[in-house]
């Protein structure tokens, strides 16, 4: 166990020095979010994204719809992402942060399930514009952190990936108001 632990902890060092810094512009740090973003469809915000001048946009994970385990599909559906003008400027502008989740991430609702992961992973790094040799290409997981530097001192975002060592999920089958969509796993040797 302790083993296991300094070896988490040394690769969470090892990633934290490997991050960029990010400088904002004055003393006030503003931050954009999205999420939830369809590719095939209209995306008029990205102007007004813009026009708030944010230092830093935070993609919060279905930064498009997969939904697909056919790795050119994937590809397709980022790459039509990548080619919206508005989002074009945005990523000239602004640095881009991001995570996935179910969506971008392939599958629907899936975690360390889903077969085609690791594939998925080198899509959404490529996505981001991630170099070949950073320390990400190499691990498993998107999850990542940046700090941004203002003249008050200095902001740690760290984006967590819920997916990629997610236990599966269990359907409930039970309908109706108030029920939970999935329940929690059980086996043996405790929650799963």
């Amino acid at each position: 166990m302790k083993t296991a632990l300094l070896s988490i902890l040394g690769m969470f060092m090892l990633t934290l020095n490997a991050q960029q810094t990010i400088q904002t512009k004055d003393s006030i740090l503003t931050l954009a979010l999205g999420s939830c973003n369809k590719q095939d469809r209209e995306q008029p915000f990205w102007d007004e994204i813009i026009e708030l001048q944010p230092d830093v946009f935070i993609w919060g994970g279905d930064n498009i719809y997969g939904d697909t385990k056919d790795m050119e599909l994937l590809k397709a559906k980022y790459d039509r992402q990548s080619s919206n003008p508005g989002y074009q400027r945005l990523k000239n502008e602004v640095p881009v942060l991001g995570t996935w989740d179910d969506h971008d991430y392939g599958k629907n609702d899936a975690g360390r399930e889903f077969k085609m992961k690791k594939e998925s992973q080198q899509l959404f790094l490529d996505f981001y514009d991630v170099p070949k040799n950073d320390p990400r290409r190499d691990r498993e997981g998107v999850y990542h952190a940046e700090t941004i530097l203002t003249p008050y001192g200095t902001v740690q975002i760290i984006m967590l990936d819920t997916r990629y060592f997610r236990s599966p999920l269990r359907k409930n089958k039970k309908k109706g108001k108030g029920k939970k969509r999935y329940l929690v796993m059980r086996t043996e040797k405790g929650l799963y």
